[in-house]
This record gives structure tokens, sequence and C-alpha cells, in this order.
């Protein structure tokens, strides 16, 4: 018990760290599990990873609104407002994001909980044609999502020749070309595509303003109408495949109507229902729709751990996962509110330094994937820098590169599931 404490607590930290740091994406916290993944047992990896999604997402929205740099992603929709406003309607729109955040986070985390407790065995019934539904509207939605249907097609198709082959009837080319690409390894693919880039292409901007302490703002109806109307949102922007805190926030921001403030509450309410939401199609049929997920689910599947096998034969484990993420959620509120001040001091403190803070990490992430790694320096390096540059055009060109971590990690799954498919019809 102490040790699901202690996880907890660190899950949490990291959480609010990456948060608080400018252009730190999310799923950074999901990818440090790779350090503690022959160690902890698999009620310590979720609660770690739901703490860190509990933590970084909303405190991504205290960068945006005291420095007027996204600390998320899902707050580049609102910042350049939000830089206009004066220092004193910055912080009140503290407290509400606040409030509005963790109102639709514990929601989110209820639904969780009745869905899934509902729902136990849904994976018995009928989960193939669920699998093929989800894996369909999340290749429609990484096709549609850009305009560019094209780019995101073959970016699938690149995905699936680097996952592992399991055995299935492929033709003998297709094995063949994977063995050009067996050094590539999905920490490379996240490495490459998506941290460093993220890294790379971050703008290095100087803090927008000073906090000085004021008053908690009154709540009001309005207020309460906003928490509900975009808790709702979010919920249904969880089950969209992808960025759904991105989608959600986006939505949620430009249909609300009001001034500036009022549209990053519902903004910041939207988003962090959706990022806990999303746990949905990933714990109730086992298929990963975000970046965050994707990376769990390689994790498990390094472990040889069914998720979906695991609920079922441990069902108090979802209750201890869901009690735990209640109570988090309701400590994260309080330190969000209690000690606003010493965040906007931390946050202008690391944005002088964001760019050793960065250096840093990034070596140290090369030099423990390398340690990780089974692959030669010879053949490691070019392979690294093959998938840098790669993550690099893709940033330039404004290009997600979810599509292809989706594909890279579910391969063998995706292709046996439309040649089940194809079986059953023909």
């Amino acid at each position: 018990m102490i040790e699901f404490v202690l996880v907890s607590v660190f899950g949490l930290v990291v959480g609010i760290l990456i948060g608080l740091m400018p252009m730190m994406p999310i799923y950074l916290g999901s990818f440090l599990m790779y350090f503690f993944l022959f160690d902890w047992q698999l009620q310590s990896l979720l609660i770690f990873w739901i703490a860190t999604l509990i933590g970084s997402q909303f405190f991504g929205s205290v960068a945006a609104i005291t420095l007027g740099i996204p600390g998320e992603s899902s707050s580049v929709v609102y910042v350049n407002q939000v830089r206009k406003l004066p220092l004193n309607q910055r912080a009140k729109l503290l407290w509400k994001t606040a409030r509005g955040s963790h109102i639709a986070g514990f929601t989110a985390i209820v639904l969780v909980w009745l869905i899934l407790t509902q729902f136990t065995g849904l994976h018995y019934l009928g989960n193939h044609w669920l699998k093929l539904f989800f894996y369909t509207f999340a290749i429609l939605v990484f096709m549609f999502m850009d305009r560019r249907p094209w780019v995101a097609l073959l970016l699938i198709m690149f995905g699936l020749f680097l996952s592992p082959g399991n055995n299935l009837v492929l033709p003998e080319w297709y094995y063949k070309l994977q063995f050009v690409f067996q050094d590539i390894t999905f920490y490379m693919v996240i490495m490459g595509l998506m941290i460093l880039p993220e890294f790379m292409f971050a703008t290095d901007k100087q803090p927008q303003c000073d906090y000085r302490k004021l008053p908690r703002p009154r709540h009001s109806i309005k207020d309460s109408i906003i928490y509900a109307k975009h808790t709702v949102v979010g919920l249904i922007a969880g089950c969209i495949p992808g960025p759904c805190a991105d989608v959600a926030s986006a939505v949620s921001f430009k249909t609300q109507k009001g001034d500036t403030k009022d549209k990053v509450v519902a903004a910041e309410t939207a988003n962090n229902s959706a990022c806990i939401f999303m746990l949905i199609p990933f714990f109730a049929i086992g298929v990963p729709i975000t970046m965050t997920s994707l990376i769990m689910a390689n994790v498990l599947d390094i472990k040889g751990i069914e998720i979906l096998q695991t609920f079922e034969s441990q069902p108090h484990l979802l209750h201890q996962i869901v009690g735990m993420a209640m109570l988090l959620n309701f400590v994260n509120y309080v330190l969000a509110v209690r000690f606003i001040s010493v965040y906007t001091t931390f946050l202008k403190f690391v944005q002088n330094k964001i760019l050793s803070i960065q250096v840093i990490l990034v070596l140290a992430l090369v030099i423990a994937d390398i340690w990780m790694s089974e692959a030669q320096l010879t053949t490691y390096i070019p392979m690294m820098c093959a998938t840098i540059s790669l993550g690099c055009l893709l940033k330039f060109k404004r290009i997600n590169p979810i599509p292809l971590v989706f594909a890279m990690l579910l391969g063998d799954t995706l292709i046996w599931t439309y040649l089940q498919t194809y079986y059953i019809i023909f």
C-alpha cells in the first residue's frame, strides 16, 4: 500500500512538472515509464500513468495563462488571446480554469468507473466487431484530420512495415521489407518523431507578466453552466482517436459565447474531461487511441500483460485505480489553487533556463535508449538520425505523426482484425 501511495505521489509530481514546463508534451510522462518497466507491477504502472495525466493536463494551462506560452498543445488554441488580458484577469482566470478542470476530471473518472464496471465482460461479447469499428474509425479520423488523407495513409502503411511480424499469412516481400527496419524500436520512434522535434521547434519567449496575489473570484451560475456543458463536450471528444484533448479544447473555445475568459475556461474544462475519458476505449476493449495510451499499450505489451484479461480476473484492481484517481484529482485541485504564486515563480525561473533543461533531458533520454537498445551504435545512430529527420519534416509540415505510431504499435492486430473480418464474411 505504501508503494502504491508513493507511486501515486511521484506520478502526480511528474505530471505537474511536465505540465508547468513550457513546450513539454503530455505523453512525456507516459514515455518515462520505460525506465520502470521491469520493476513495477501493473497496478503501479497504471496509477503512475493516470497520475501524470491528471497533473499535466491542467498545469499546462498555468504556463499558457501566466506567461503566454503553451504548456500543452491543447492550450495553443487560446494562448494568443490570453496574452492580451491584463494581469488581474489572468490571475482570476487561473482560479476558474482550476475549478472547471477538476470538476470535469472528477466527472470523467466517475463515468469511467461506472461504464467499466457495467461492461466488464464486454471483450467477450462482440469484441472483434468493436475493435473493427474503432480501428476503422481511427484510421478515417487520422486520414481526414489535416485535409491530407494520402499523407496519413502513407504514414499508416509505413507504420505497418515498422511493426514486428507475428506469423501472419502475408507475402514474403512484406517480411523482407520489415527486415530493413528491424532495428527501429518503439522507443526510438517516439524519441525521433515526437519528443526531440517538439524540443527543436519550441519557441523561446520571455515571461509576459508577474503574478501578484488576488482574492479568489466568486462562483456564478454562468460558470456552472460552462463547466457542465463543456465537460460533456470533452467526454464526446475523449472517444475521438488522435489528439482528443486538442480537439475538445478547440471545439469548446470556438463554440463558447462570451469573452476570452469564458472561452478559456470552456477549453480547459473540455480538454481535462477528454484526457481522462479516453481511458474507456483502452480499458473496455483494449484499443489505444491517443499517444499516451499507445505508449502505455506498448509498455504492457513488453511486459506481456493483457489489460482486458487482467481487469476480468482482478476486478478489485479497477476499483483501486479509480479510487486513487479520484483522490489524486482532489489533491491536484488543492495544489492548483493554493500555490499559484509558487508555480508562476517557478515558471519564470524555468523559462530562462528551458534550453539547458531540454538539452539535459534529451541527452538523458538518448543515453537511456542506447542502454536499452540491442542495436549497435553503427546501426543505432543512422536509424535515430533518420527518425529525427522524419520527425522534424513532419513537424515543419504540420503533419501529425500519430497515424504512424498507431500502425506501428498495432500493426499485427490491425492486419489480423481485417483478415479475420474477411474470413468471417467470405
